[in-house]
């Protein structure tokens, strides 16, 4: 896609294993990575922190009630990457790890070149 790869002004670099599906983009300040069985403790955090205001954007939120939910949604984003039926990633901080929010391609449809762009930003508690 012009203008939001590397090398096009965008701040996004590489990840030495670099594919046409990348695993991982980096910036300045975050990494895009995809979800990770390990992440499902700050993904479920993540979620919990800011349920209030996700759930009045996003359906899923409601069903997603345990720990549990978000190890089945790891489970699920796996397969899906593999199949090229969506692709998940995580936004985390580089400074710390932390998991910021989520975003990916959604309803990829091969033979037409299209897909959806999802995202979502945690909302921190002070």
């Amino acid at each position: 896609m012009p203008g939001i790869g590397p090398g096009e002004g965008s701040g996004w670099t590489r990840s030495p294993s670099s594919s046409r599906c990348r695993r991982n983009c980096t910036a300045t300040r975050i990494l895009l990575r995809r979800y990770r069985r390990t992440d499902a403790e700050a993904l479920w955090d993540a979620v919990q922190e800011s349920r209030e205001h996700l759930a009045s954007w996003l359906p899923w939120v409601q069903g997603y009630r345990s720990i549990d939910d978000a190890r089945a949604y790891g489970a699920r984003a796996h397969a899906r990457w593999v199949l090229r039926e969506d692709m998940a990633y995580g936004i985390l901080a580089r400074e710390d790890g932390r998991l910021l929010g989520g975003t990916g391609l959604h309803d990829i449809d091969g033979s037409l070149r299209t897909f959806e762009i999802g995202h979502w930003i945690r909302r921190p508690t002070n």
